[in-house]
């Protein structure tokens, strides 16, 4: 939530920099709001001075033995009218907080622009070597098709059980994504990460301290009213308040914390966008990084969490780009975000038979064999073999040849 006293310091900067999110609160009307809300409050102090100047009059008239009903007459008469502009205080209150909490944050080095059009292209991820020959037939195949055609999840019976948008993975889809939560947090933690397991359903006031509420609610797996817990839309939510209300000594920054967590979404605006395949599911699995950094040196801080993830990437043999998100594309609370782009379909390019082989269904033991090969590669259990998780990635692009 954006500071106040800031706002009122440079209304027409905050002003025009929250309108380029696209904000349905204006940051005018909560001006308004607090316009009328000071002066209140400035009364209310007054008075409470005022009363506690006739308590103490009060007092010592007692002391001296001298009548004091005007004056403990004049202090309930005080009480009351603070207790009435008291009551009116907390309304105003409530209403700058609740028009606060759906003003999103400024992004002051962010990228100039309305939509994802927009975006900024920063830096390409590196190409390994023969990637355009070796899988120009492979490119034309979305991510569900192959995954299909691998037998690696299952769509209809996913919503046969839950509705759409909660697939099921299998047989070497379920290993592989195992395989790559396990590989991630291993490397986050050779980085210098402490791992945690949060838990899944927290409190709304831990939703609202991520900025999820109350502007997100609709967005949101909620449980039973008696409970009001919600399902987590990201572990960055339990992360980010582990040490809500604590002071982090600056000796200890940047603290670096991940953890793997499911995570639950509604995707309520999810119509009419992209929903094919693993693309807005309800529910997905991730490994999330947090750093709590010095303000001082939160971009450069951001920008070493960016390259762990970019590292990954690489480690893994998969092309990328990196986009500067700009203004009007940004999440809701970002200050600065990128993304990392990869094609769909890269990811289970290790995982493989390429499309369109005259040999593709001659052979169904080769094939067999062929997906055991290419799974293996995330595997961890080649750790106990060969001293790691991954082996190296040209090797496995040899497999690919006899397809």
């Amino acid at each position: 939530m954006l500071d106040i006293k800031k706002i009122r310091e440079n209304p027409e900067y905050y002003i025009a920099e929250t309108e380029k999110k696209y904000t349905t609160v204006s940051l005018r009307d909560v001006l308004a709001v607090d316009n009328e809300r000071r002066p209140l409050l400035t009364e209310v102090e007054r008075l409470k001075s005022e009363r506690n100047a006739q308590s103490k009059r009060i007092g010592e008239l007692k002391k001296k033995g001298e009548n004091a009903d005007e004056a403990q007459a004049a202090t309930r008469e005080l009480g009351n009218k603070i207790d009435e502009l008291d009551k009116k205080l907390k309304e105003l209150d409530y209403k700058q907080t609740e028009m606060l909490m759906h003003v999103p944050n400024i992004a002051p080095r962010s990228p100039e622009g309305k939509d994802s059009s927009d975006n900024v292209v920063e830096k390409d991820g590196p190409i390994p070597a023969d990637y355009y020959t070796k899988n120009d037939d492979f490119a034309r195949v979305d991510h569900k098709t192959l995954g299909e055609r691998l037998g690696i999840f299952d769509f209809e019976r996913g919503a046969k059980i839950s509705g759409s948008g909660f697939p099921v993975y299998r047989g070497w889809g379920s290993r592989l994504e195992r395989a790559l939560i396990q590989f991630f947090l291993d490397e986050h933690m050779k980085n210098g990460f402490e791992e945690f397991t949060p838990p899944y359903l927290v409190t709304r006031n831990t939703m609202r301290g991520t900025g999820q509420l109350p502007k997100f609610e609709e967005d949101m797996y909620r449980c039973d009213k008696d409970d009001d817990l919600f399902l987590i839309p990201t572990a960055e939510v339990p992360l980010t308040n582990l040490y809500s209300g604590e002071v982090i000594p600056e000796s200890e920054l940047p603290k670096r914390i991940c953890a793997y967590s499911a995570c639950f979404r509604r995707e309520a605006g999810s119509y009419g966008k992209d929903t094919r395949g693993l693309l807005r599911l309800h529910q997905f699995n991730k490994v999330e990084m947090v750093y709590f950094a010095h303000p001082d040196r939160s971009y450069e801080d951001h920008e070493e969490l960016t390259r762990f993830g970019e590292m990954l990437l690489e480690k893994l043999g998969l092309p990328y780009h990196r986009l500067a998100l700009c203004k009007g594309d940004l999440g809701f609370g970002s200050l600065r975000s990128g993304r990392k782009e990869v094609a769909r379909s890269q990811l289970l390019l290790q995982l493989r038979r390429l499309p369109g082989s005259p040999r593709q269904h001659q052979d169904q033991d080769r094939r067999q064999e062929r997906l055991r090969s290419h799974a293996e590669w995330f595997w961890p259990c080649n750790a106990a073999r060969d001293g790691r998780y991954l082996r190296q990635l040209p090797a496995e692009r040899r497999l690919a040849q006899d397809s």
